[in-house]
């Protein structure tokens, strides 16, 4: 049995950018996740969250490519993999569950031959033997019904069918590393637990190591075991979800934390994080989150590293400290 310690997924000084020459879209970004382990990765829109993901995954669309880093899976470089070695890969040792079912799922064909792909291509199975275990996998993921949905085509299913049908296809290959992009969205918040509730358990059932994605503060604080804070393409805060969400370190961190709406507020204006985050390529040479900082000094010129601020907890900042006091 492997030491649950050892990281499924390590990524080291992951640079993408839009072409060889391109500004950068993602750069420095160094995580790794675990088996067992749920790693919540948060940050506003435009943070580059997802292009972590197709980075990870190797679908990043042209022109978009890795420029410089490694991912690795298990210990092997998916970087330096020919393209046919990464297709096996991908979908059996790593899966990922799409933003939105309506448009990652084939419109033409039947939930049964959608799961029936990644069974043949994976486990081998074919004919009565691949729609047992795709009828089985639906039951897993708890659909309504599975032995008449698995004829269904997707427009006939709610947004909550067609989420448990993604979920049903990641999960088709066994993999040991699930990564989940917005999987909740235009859910309502009933469906939304429900999924969640969901990827959790068979997460650990399966012992799986799951990238969540997500905007939600709410959900990386139900879900999650580490979290990771992107701006701007880099990680600026990173540590266990206990750290983070009562003590966390770094400006961007507190400002979203501070944005959460709290019921003792009653009808108070939430707090905002002033401006946006910069498009690509028009950054500043410096921290990228200055321009909005209120703690912005000219030091700030200077682009800060990750550091250590506790056990575990790093921040990208040059007076990032941890709030002595847990955050109400």
């Amino acid at each position: 049995m492997s030491d649950p310690r050892t990281p499924i997924l390590e990524v080291r000084d992951l640079a993408t950018s839009i072409g060889p020459r391109g500004p950068d879209i993602l750069c420095g970004v160094d995580l790794q996740i675990a088996s067992g382990e749920v790693l919540g990765v948060v940050g506003e829109s435009g943070s580059g969250k997802s292009m972590l993901a197709l980075s990870v995954m190797g679908l990043l669309p042209r022109p978009v490519q890795v420029r410089s880093g490694s991912v690795r899976l298990q210990g092997r470089d998916l970087l330096t993999l020919p393209p046919v070695q990464l297709r096996t890969l991908r979908g059996k040792d790593m899966s990922m569950i799409f933003q939105e079912p309506m448009t990652s799922l084939n419109p033409v064909m039947r939930v049964g031959q959608q799961i029936g792909e990644v069974l043949r291509w994976h486990r081998g199975l074919e004919g009565a033997a691949a729609r047992a275990e795709g009828i089985a996998l639906l039951q897993r993921v708890e659909m309504p019904n599975p032995q008449r949905q698995i004829d269904a085509y997707p427009h006939e299913l709610s947004g909550g069918m067609r989420q448990r049908v993604m979920i049903a296809i990641a999960l088709a290959g066994q993999p040991r590393l699930l990564i989940a992009d917005e999987p909740t969205t235009a859910l309502d918040v009933t469906i939304q637990a429900q999924i969640l509730e969901l990827i959790r358990r068979i997460q650990r059932d399966d012992g799986m190591a799951v990238m969540l994605i997500t905007h939600d503060l709410g959900v990386i604080a139900e879900m999650c075991d580490r979290v990771a804070v992107m701006y701007a393409g880099r990680i600026v805060e990173q540590g266990s979800a206990l750290d983070v969400f009562d003590r966390p370190a770094h400006p961007y961190t507190r400002g979203l934390l501070a944005s959460r709406p709290r019921i003792s507020d009653g009808s108070q204006w939430l707090s905002t994080i002033e401006g946006t985050v910069p498009a690509v390529g028009q950054a500043g040479p410096g921290c990228s989150f200055a321009p909005r900082c209120p703690l912005a000094t000219p030091a700030c010129s200077q682009l800060p590293a990750l550091r250590s601020v506790g056990p575990g907890h790093q921040a990208a900042c040059i007076a990032a400290t941890p709030a002595l006091e847990p955050q109400p």
